[in-house]
């Protein structure tokens, strides 16, 4: 019916994995019809409590046939749970599949599923998911079902030590208090009640099966020997007690079974309890992270956390591996032996085709780490290595590997991104800043330009019919528009190589009231009538400066003193020790700096609009914010204030030298 059917945006496709040696077939047949579709492509993993009783050669094929599907382009999930159908119905149904590709079972014996009621593993996922595309791809080399035996490979391994005790402790524990119950006129059912939850209590504490088959062994043996007439003898005179042996014998062994299994799962539940909050974890840390380094050392210590195992990072930089980062998962430090020069030949070449590389892979396997690409897409942000130390990662473990590390290439990715974006900004920001210097400098260097070709053509076509007087007019305003045009030039070269970091300073000790003199000679032209004194003290101060900069700041704030005050004002420079630091102020009287105006002075290309300079000609912004750059560089302040009763200081602090006197 049209209601049942489930429709999709979009193809997703999904293969199952298995360490069956027919496995590749069928991911690689997955993979052409996700090309076909077009579609995404996801392998799934049922780890189930089977999964821990495969042999060493089936887990090398289940961790080839799952990197062969990452190599295919396949996402890898895991999932856990004993019904395998069930979990890969869910699975579907929650991450919307549309089609399933599978091979064969290999379950042929249709007399079991008619005698128990089996289904095969098709016939339970169309039961579960009805609307789903199933296809099953024909292997005509089906492997044989697997040996009965192989389901209880753990019921062979031999007992620890401890469990062994413990089991043994446990059955005289429940003899002791049967003789108690015996002694108290206890009905002969408590105490095989009590020799059954003893079974229970050694399912439940030890791990394997053996110990559970002992327990219920000891307690048909121990009841017999203990309670039953003849006492402390295995005979019985009642033949019926060999069925009430029986009972309890397969009693005990079931709820044993069921315990266990039980155990079983909620140790696994706890393990994947644990690894998913790892992965969780590391999402909430690669947020915080605030730098690629940061992100790298995350992932790395999640990783350590989950695998304890110990782990590099090659950062990539400028298309190539960068330095490496190593974290050890214990005391001892390895990172000689890992960060050896074949094993970042290695790693550079997981980098440069993007794809696992080292330990436990086909490709170079000689190696003592398992290199991962951190990518997302085509981009690779870095190599991770894995010191497996001829350990295999399981299925539900590598699949927490591949989401830690693709969490961290987003977060690569995006710091990489965050980068990206500030370049731009500042980009954007010195185009800005170049747009607005070319219309200040096209703007404002017109005028003087102006005036000087005006000038000179004056006095190149009417120099007879000009007086002595009209003609000296003229040179000195070519002289000083000249002069303009050379102090502007000067401070934006200036300016521009101070805080473009390429002018190198060249600092020695001078005498600030030195300094201050040759500034003072440099301007002496300019001064147009103000008045400078200069107030000496009698300390001698000595600074460690760039004195040609020095210099430049010093003219800058003198230049500026004679632009915005009558030709009558005066302008005071003075100098003083206050601590480790030269403070110099440069005063005049005129008409001062507005308080608006106070907060944005030092910034570039910045003009007062209320205050107009005597000579009317227009600054372009560049001085001030040349001074406050140079001294900033020098390691001091720069201020304006007021000065009473009316002018401006401007003050700026230079680090002093100490004077060391030799008697």
């Amino acid at each position: 019916m049209l209601g049942n059917r489930d429709y999709y945006t979009r193809e997703r496709i999904l293969v199952c994995v298995s360490p069956a040696p027919t496995n590749p077939r069928i991911v690689r047949a997955a993979a052409r019809m996700a090309k076909a579709f077009r579609s995404e492509l996801v392998a799934l993993f049922v780890e189930s409590p089977h999964t821990q009783a495969m042999s060493d050669n089936e887990r090398t094929k289940l961790a080839a046939n799952i990197a062969l599907a990452e190599q295919l382009g396949a996402h890898m999930e895991t999932v856990y749970g004993d019904d395998i159908a069930f979990q890969i119905s869910e699975f579907a149904r929650l991450s919307g599949i549309s089609k399933i590709v599978m091979g064969r079972t290999g379950e042929r014996s249709s007399v079991r599923q008619a005698l128990f009621g089996r289904k095969s593993l098709v016939e339970q996922l169309i039961t579960f998911a009805p609307n789903l595309d199933i296809y099953i791809i024909p292997d005509q080399s089906t492997p044989p079902s697997r040996p009965k035996g192989r389901r209880r490979a753990l019921a062979l391994q031999p007992p620890s030590s401890r469990n062994v005790l413990r089991t043994l402790a446990l059955s005289l524990v429940a003899t002791a208090i049967g003789t108690a119950f015996r002694h108290l006129g206890f009905a002969d059912s408590s105490i095989i009640s009590l020799y059954i939850l003893t079974a229970l209590l050694t399912a439940v504490t030890t791990t394997g099966r053996i110990c559970t088959i002992v327990s219920s062994v000891l307690s048909v043996v121990l009841y017999n020997f203990c309670f039953v007439t003849p006492l402390f003898s295995l005979a019985s005179y009642d033949r019926s007690y060999l069925v009430t042996f029986g009972i309890m014998f397969a009693t005990a062994m079931v709820a044993g079974e069921l315990t266990a299994r039980i155990a079983d799962n909620a140790r696994t539940s706890a393990e994947n309890a644990f690894k998913t909050r790892v992965l969780l974890e590391t999402n909430q840390l690669l947020q915080q992270a605030h730098s690629a380094e940061e992100c790298a050392r995350v992932a790395m210590n999640q990783l350590i956390k989950l695998l304890k195992l110990d782990v590099v990072f090659y950062t990539a930089e400028h298309g190539t591996l960068g330095k490496a980062l190593y974290e050890s998962a214990g005391t001892e430090n390895r990172s000689a032996s890992l960060l050896t020069d074949y094993e970042r030949a290695v790693a550079t070449w997981t980098y440069t085709n993007n794809k696992r590389a080292g330990a436990s892979t086909r490709t170079l396997p000689e190696t003592r780490c398992l290199y991962l690409a951190v990518r997302t897409g085509d981009k690779v942000f870095g190599v991770i290595g894995i010191a497996l130390e001829g350990r295999e990662i399981e299925a539900f473990e590598h699949s927490i590997v591949l989401s830690i590390v693709g969490e961290c290439a987003l977060a690569l990715e995006s710091d990489r991104a965050a980068q990206e974006r500030e370049e731009a900004a500042v980009l954007a920001k010195n185009e800005q800043l170049r747009a607005n210097l070319l219309r200040s400098i096209g703007h404002d260097l017109r005028t003087p330009l102006t005036a000087i070709s005006g000038s000179a053509a004056i006095l190149r076509k009417s120099d007879e019919k000009l007086s002595l007087e009209q003609r000296c007019d003229l040179a000195d305003a070519i002289y000083d528009d000249s002069l303009w045009l050379i102090d502007t030039v000067e401070n934006l070269l200036a300016i521009t190589r101070v805080e473009d970091g390429t002018i190198r300073l060249n600092f020695t000790s001078e005498l600030i009231d030195e300094v201050i003199e040759a500034a003072l000679s440099h301007v002496a032209q300019a001064s147009h009538g103000h008045t400078v004194t200069i107030e000496h003290t009698d300390d001698i101060l000595l600074v460690r400066i760039d004195v040609h900069l020095i210099m430049q700041v010093l003219t800058n704030l003198i230049m500026n003193a004679f632009k915005y005050t009558p030709e009558d004002s005066t302008v005071t420079i003075s100098a003083r020790r206050e601590g480790a630091f030269v403070v110099v102020d440069v005063a005049d009287d005129g008409p001062g700096v507005a308080d608006c105006d106070k907060p944005h002075i030092f910034e570039r290309f910045f003009t007062s609009s209320n205050t107009q300079p005597v000579d009317s000609r227009r600054s372009i912004g560049l001085g001030l914010s040349l001074c406050r750059s140079i001294v900033e560089a020098h390691g001091g302040v720069i201020e304006v204030r007021d000065n009473h009763p009316h002018g401006a200081v401007f003050r700026f602090t230079l680090p002093a030298e100490e004077i060391e006197i030799h008697e």
